[in-house]
């Protein structure tokens, strides 16, 4: 993701996200990368998520929301 191989890196966090769909990291990861991907809707359907997800969250996801 921070060299710039945005399309690589998204791949690798949707396989997080398959692998265990109830993991909020992963969709923050995800969400994270779409972001500098340049996909700010989807980073947000994807950090929503994980704050369902995972209710008393960090605040790694309000951050990340805050990006997109």
């Amino acid at each position: 993701m921070y060299q710039g191989r945005h399309d690589d890196a998204i791949i690798e966090a949707e396989k997080a996200v398959a692998r265990d769909p109830n993991d909020a990291d992963s969709y923050g990861v995800l969400a994270e990368v779409l972001n500098y991907a340049g996909r700010y809707d989807d980073a947000i359907t994807n950090v929503l998520t994980a704050v369902r997800l995972d209710l008393f969250h960090s605040a790694y996801y309000p951050y990340v929301l805050g990006q997109a």
